[in-house]
């Protein structure tokens, strides 16, 4: 008797523990715009929601442009928000830029959490 008392607590366990072990949800979506003269556009956004309700979304944009004299602009952004259920939302937020015109390159990294920058740094080469 003691067994089945057992194996049943183990089994009620189990069964209603499953919602604890239930996958994560992720939803993507992805826009490409392109031109006949090179510049392109791309969005792509995740959102990831937990078992627990608390979701994280990630944007990541490029955009790149050129001009008639083949001057080109190249950006990127990232974009990390956590949105727990019992905490505040979190961003974490980074741009890389690089800049090519008449042989000059000039490149820029940022990084912001929170909306204060922690880290930022532009450098100009001549190519």
């Amino acid at each position: 008797m003691n067994i089945k008392h057992i194996l049943f607590a183990a089994t009620a366990s189990i069964a209603l523990s499953a919602p604890a072990f239930a996958d994560d949800t992720y939803q993507t979506t992805t826009k490409v715009q392109k031109d006949s003269s090179g510049n392109y556009d791309e969005t792509n956004t995740t959102t990831r929601t937990d078992a627990a309700g608390n979701t994280t979304t990630y944007q990541k944009n490029a955009k790149v442009g050129v001009d008639a004299m083949g001057n080109t602009s190249k950006n990127t952004t990232t974009t990390k928000v956590t949105d727990g259920v019992a905490t505040p939302p979190h961003v974490v937020h980074t741009s890389n830029t690089e800049q090519v015109k008449d042989g000059v390159v000039t490149t820029s990294q940022a990084v912001a959490v929170d909306g204060k920058v922690i880290d930022a740094k532009t450098e100009t080469k001549t190519q």
